[in-house]
């Protein structure tokens, strides 16, 4: 795992608290050695972290000393990372940054690896020496070395607080072992049962039972931090204990009183646990092997009865895809479909929308149900996503024909009329098809995409004049694209019919008539200043003005700038802001 690329290596959930942590400023490097980097974690608890990286920025080791322990990496170590990755980037900046001379350069990045190889190779002789003096000592002495530095060192006394824990539990056989962590399980969530219970007591005098209201006023009342980490303590203990089955059930039982907390409560505030737990529950899922039909349905069945809105809304479609793996089993197939056809209905989120189309796709691959399939296509066709993976399997058989045909509604209308435009011109183009691309980026200029302008010109060839005439008249109705037309083509004339129908928009285009149409130009543009200073309004209004006075001079000349500042200093002597901001105009000519 390198620091440049962890993000492979490490669960989504984990990496998203992680980024938080680091991006809210939570993490500090406090140390630094040649390879070994020191870090504090700060929140409810802090925590140390400590990191070794090699030469070639590979994580060589990471622990932190939170009671997390159910994967290989915490949110903090993840926190660690990225505020490492920020230190050696602006380290490998400062080297190379206007560093001329390659061999200097080759020197100071050579010298730091010989300082890293040497102390690496410090460090193993200290290990190799230490390690010949503990052979010569007795076991009650070493006993006595690693009592005094449990005593003092709170992480080496977790983790031998934990071998005990684990050792206790491996004398037990399987049905006492489960018998023991349900019964946690129980007294866990009806501790935090009671706790909800007491907080809604609370808090119910006329205040409605909303977590973000009170975290206005007293933040986290009830500690759901404290439930990650016990249940994190949890998760790690039976892990190894138990086989996948067991693990998956009292995961699944986890699962089932955090979605009771989260309906009694109506909030979210059990969203990190939840995280935690389905995290690790797909990770047992992926390495259980030859699960029963009856034990696929009851994880089925279980799993499907969780309340959904424990979860965000793009949360939701991914917890059903966990589920997609059993749409062999009876029934399942229909539950499934059901439930996400409910989901598009309800949303109007694209990305949802899209995921879940994605997925009902998905479901009718699995079970070969071409039919089903065939029969839903229209449907699942209204959802780019679909439209994507449909396009492409027409383009792996070289369907071209077909291809014309079902893009030709999509770039009609909607969002996403333009990305099918585009895509159909390329068609076209391939083809040779001149008439096809003539209509396609005359659409697409007239949707604003005047990048395509100058091609549809080059299109045209030496009809363009004629052309143009007819353009004009459809992008008529659309004020913008047929001004931006007119400026492009600098048809002065055309501007000037304009500006005498719409002589509000003189600021925006009199640099184009004013070359020919000198006068019309600065009266428009004086009559339209006129207009605005006529109310009385406040200082940002006559600010304003002057900014178009500003403009005025630019265009027009010093000269004809200060006639005008004079005119109306001279017209709204009353106005003292007015007049404070006309000398401004004048000071900073």
């Amino acid at each position: 795992m390198n620091i440049g690329d962890f993000e492979k290596s490490v669960s989504q959930v984990i990496l998203d608290r992680g980024y938080l942590y680091y991006k809210d400023d939570k993490i500090k490097c406090c140390g630094r050695n040649a390879d070994e980097f020191i870090l504090d974690a700060y929140g409810t608890e802090n925590y140390k972290v400590i990191v070794q990286i090699d030469e070639d920025n590979n994580i060589k080791n990471s622990r932190c000393n939170c009671p997390y322990d159910f994967t290989f990496t915490c949110k903090h170590e993840v926190a660690a990372y990225y505020k490492i990755r920020e230190i050696v980037e602006g380290l490998a900046e400062r080297i190379y940054r206007d560093v001329i001379p390659e061999k200097e350069t080759k020197s100071l990045v050579e010298s730091y690896k010989e300082n890293q190889e040497h102390i690496e190779k410090i460090k193993q002789e200290h290990v190799k020496k230490i390690r010949e003096l503990l052979e010569t000592y007795s076991k009650e002495k070493l006993l006595n070395i690693l009592l005094e530095i449990s005593e003092k060192n709170g992480v080496v006394r977790e983790r031998l607080l934990k071998e005990i824990e684990r050792k206790e539990a491996l004398q037990l056989d399987e049905r006492e072992i489960l018998t023991k962590y349900n019964k946690k399980i129980d007294e866990l969530f009806l501790e935090y049962k009671e706790l909800e219970e007491q907080a809604l007591e609370t808090y119910e005098n006329g205040y409605s039972y909303g977590r973000n209201y009170w975290e206005e006023y007293d933040d986290d009342y009830v500690d759901t931090e404290e439930l990650e980490n016990k249940i994190s303590e949890i998760l790690s203990d039976i892990d190894g204990l138990l086989n996948n089955f067991e693990c998956l059930k009292l995961s699944m039982k986890i699962l089932e009183g955090i979605d009771k907390l989260n309906k009694m409560t109506e909030t979210t505030s059990y969203c990190e646990v939840w995280g935690i737990v389905i995290d690790y529950f797909k990770e047992e899922l992926a390495s259980a092997e030859n699960l029963s039909i009856t034990s696929r349905q009851e994880i089925f069945n279980r799993i499907n009865k969780l309340n959904v809105k424990v979860s965000n809304r793009y949360e939701i479609a991914v917890d059903i895809e966990m589920l997609i793996q059993f749409c062999d089993l009876p029934g399942a197939k229909q539950v499934l479909l059901s439930k996400l056809n409910f989901i598009s209905e309800l949303y109007y989120d694209e990305s949802i929308n899209n995921r879940t189309a994605e997925l009902i796709y998905k479901i009718y691959k699995i079970t070969n149900d071409e039919k089903g399939l065939a029969k839903s296509l229209a449907i699942l066709l209204r959802y780019e996503s679909i439209r994507d993976i449909y396009i492409s399997k027409l383009e792996n058989n070289n369907n071209i024909e077909k291809i014309l045909e079902v893009t030709k509604p999509w770039s009609g209308n909607g969002k996403h009329r333009r990305k099918w435009l585009e895509y159909r011109l390329q068609i076209f183009k391939k083809l040779a098809n001149i008439t096809e691309q003539m209509k396609i980026l005359e659409r697409l200029v007239l949707l604003g995409e005047f990048s395509y302008y100058d091609e549809l010109k080059r299109i045209h060839k030496d009809k363009f004049d004629k052309y143009y005439q007819k353009l004009l008249k459809k992008s008529k109705k659309k004020k913008e694209i047929w001004c931006e037309i007119i400026v492009r083509e600098c048809d002065v004339g055309e501007m000037l019919s304009y500006l005498r129908e719409y002589p509000n928009e003189i600021s925006k285009y009199a640099s184009i008539i004013k070359d020919v149409y000198l006068e019309e130009a600065k009266n428009m543009y004086m009559n339209y200043i006129f207009e605005m200073s006529e109310p009385v309004a406040d200082r940002n209004h006559y600010r304003n003005i002057c900014k178009y006075i500003v403009k005025y001079k630019n265009l027009f000349g010093l000269e004809e700038g200060v006639a005008l500042v004079d005119y109306l200093d001279d017209k709204y002597k009353r106005r003292r802001s007015f007049r404070h901001e006309l000398k401004e105009v004048l000071d900073g000519h």
